[in-house]
C-alpha cells in the first residue's frame, strides 16, 4: 500500500502556478514550484496516496483568487476547476466530530501563537483521519506534534526515491 501524505495549501499553491517554460528561470521561488509539482504529478501517478484536506482546499481557492496574495489570481471558476483536478487523484478529508476536541487537546500541549490555529485544526483533521505525515513547505508549523511527521516536498521526493530503490531491490533479489 502507498504512503499516504497529506498535501499542505502551499504545495498546491505553487503546484498550481507552476509553468513548464520556467525551468531555466532564475526565479528564487522555482525550486518551489518544481518540486511541488512533482509531488502532484506522483500523487497523480500513484507513487503514494495523496490527501487533502477540506480546509486546505478552502485556502487554496482563498489564495490564488486573490490579488492581495499572488501576482496572478484566476477567476473562481478556474480556480474550482484545479480543486476538482486534485480531487481526481487526491483522498478529500473533512473533520470528524471528534476533531474539535484533538484540536483543544494539541492546544493544551503546547502554546500556539493565534496565527498557527488554523495549522493545529488541520493537524487533529488528519490524526483523526489516520494521516500521520503532512507535506508542506512549513514543516515548523507542525513540528513537535506526537504522531505527526512533516517534511517539504524536496524531502517527500527524497524520501519516495529511496522507498522505490528500496522495493526494487527487495523485488530483484526475490525473484
Amino acid at each position: 500500500m502507498p504512503t499516504s501524505w497529506l498535501i499542505d495549501s502551499n504545495v498546491l499553491v505553487y503546484a498550481f502556478f507552476h509553468r513548464t517554460e520556467e525551468a531555466s528561470s532564475e526565479d528564487p521561488q522555482k525550486c518551489l514550484r518544481l518540486d511541488s509539482r512533482q509531488v502532484m504529478t506522483l500523487a497523480a501517478q500513484n507513487a503514494f496516496s495523496g490527501v487533502v484536506a477540506q480546509q486546505n482546499l478552502l485556502e487554496f481557492l482563498a489564495i490564488v483568487t486573490s490579488p492581495k496574495r499572488v501576482a496572478s489570481p484566476v477567476d473562481l471558476r478556474e480556480a474550482l476547476t484545479a480543486s476538482q483536478a486534485y480531487l481526481s487523484f487526491c483522498t478529500l478529508v473533512t473533520p470528524k466530530p471528534s476533531t474539535y476536541l484533538t484540536f483543544e487537546a494539541l492546544t493544551r500541549e503546547r502554546r500556539v501563537a493565534r496565527e498557527r490555529l488554523f495549522d493545529l485544526y488541520l493537524a487533529a483533521t488528519a490524526m483523526d483521519n489516520d494521516v500521520s505525515q503532512i507535506c508542506t513547505w512549513n514543516t515548523k508549523h507542525f513540528r513537535r506534534l506526537a504522531g505527526l511527521w512533516s517534511a517539504t516536498p524536496s524531502q517527500v521526493l527524497k524520501f519516495l526515491d529511496k522507498e522505490q530503490a528500496r522495493t526494487s531491490t527487495t523485488s530483484k533479489t526475490k525473484t
